[in-house]
């Protein structure tokens, strides 16, 4: 008798926090974003995703989520590279990334503070 035939396993889908300290975060944004922001964007996602990822304190990922959209809107002063697209993927990775730290406030933290 043949062995059953089994579904392929779906690819592995990166977390939230391991897509924030992926190199080439943000990729698509290098035709219109200057590079040195893009590459300042990155740091701070990737601290974010640090800070979220070593503890397992709320409050403490909470601060992590504040500081970084108060990085974001520091960085975005003066040349407001952060339009329309930029903004969905940043919202759209905050969230997921909160999310999966148990922070269930995430988007009120980013209606509060964000300025982009």
């Amino acid at each position: 008798m043949p062995a059953p035939v089994l579904p392929a396993a779906e690819p592995q889908k990166l977390s939230a926090i391991n897509m924030a300290t992926d190199k080439e975060l943000f990729e698509s944004w290098s035709d219109h974003v200057p590079s040195g922001k893009l590459a300042l964007v990155r740091e701070v996602m990737h601290a974010t995703a640090s800070s979220l990822g070593s503890t397992s304190n709320i409050s403490k990922k909470k601060r992590a989520l504040r500081e970084c959209v108060e990085k974001l809107n520091r960085l975005d002063e003066g040349q407001h590279f952060i339009m329309t697209i930029e903004r969905e993927d940043l919202v759209e990775l905050l969230l997921s990334m909160g999310e999966e730290s148990g922070v269930v406030d995430t988007a009120e933290i980013i209606d509060e503070l964000r300025e982009w």
